[in-house]
């Protein structure tokens, strides 16, 4: 069962446009950035009451009707759309909308249909951008071990914008079992260490780190080689 959205914004108290009250494209005051809270007569918050669908013309919050419900009640998203369904979740479909941005696939929230068809690409992709995290993480450490640089902020910093869940334990782990580890990303990330301090033996820590960050975003295709 899916929910009707201008039931959550009735329920939520959403301060709506009373001009578009009963038309398919509401506006509202934004719950998320509240850029429009005091400015009379001003609603940037779109609503598509058939598609169930949002827009913030303000801050670009977007999404589908269990987006916005998950803001307003503070909940995660996989609890609220689990409210209404008793199918088991796709992979795809348990992912946060800052999940979905890490992997540039945000916008198709917007578009359930369109979201539905890109599930098995979605998950691949997700899959690969967790794996790469894993792999860079794993390469600051021994980069960190080996030169006895201090990488912990570094380290902290993108354990904290990942959105990979466990992200910190996991690595952990398997530094902790490099000598005997299985996993292929652990495999990839010590050989990657070993080959750049080949490679860059009269190098300074600065240059090493700018170099590992380099490749890694090569590997993952944010960069052309």
């Amino acid at each position: 069962m899916q929910p009707d959205i201008m039931t959550i914004v009735s329920e939520y108290n959403l301060e709506i446009n009373p001009r578009t009250a009963n038309k398919i494209q509401v506006e509202a005051k934004c719950p998320f950035c509240h850029g429009d809270a005091n400015k009379r007569r001003k609603y940037k918050f779109s609503i598509n009451a058939e598609m169930h669908v949002f827009r913030c013309w303000l801050c670009n919050a977007s999404g589908y009707v269990y987006d916005l419900e998950a803001h307003l009640s503070n909940k995660p998203y996989e609890e609220v759309r689990k409210k209404y369904t008793k199918r088991k979740l796709r992979k795809a479909e348990k992912l946060s909308p800052k999940q979905l941005e890490k992997i540039e696939k945000r916008h198709l929230k917007v578009d359930y249909e369109a979201f539905k068809q890109q599930f098995t690409q979605i998950e691949k992709e997700w899959d690969d951008y967790c794996l790469g995290q894993k792999r860079l993480l794993l390469s600051k450490i021994l980069l960190g071990h080996v030169l006895n640089l201090d990488m912990m902020s570094a380290i902290y910093a993108q354990v904290e914008s990942s959105e990979v869940p466990n992200l910190y334990s996991e690595v952990i782990h398997e530094y902790l079992h490099i000598e005997i580890t299985k996993k292929s990303w652990a495999i990839e990330a010590r050989a990657s260490v070993k080959s750049l301090l080949q490679d860059y033996q009269s190098e300074n820590e600065h240059t090493l780190v700018a170099v590992l960050l380099i490749r890694h975003y090569k590997q993952v295709g944010r960069l052309q080689q």
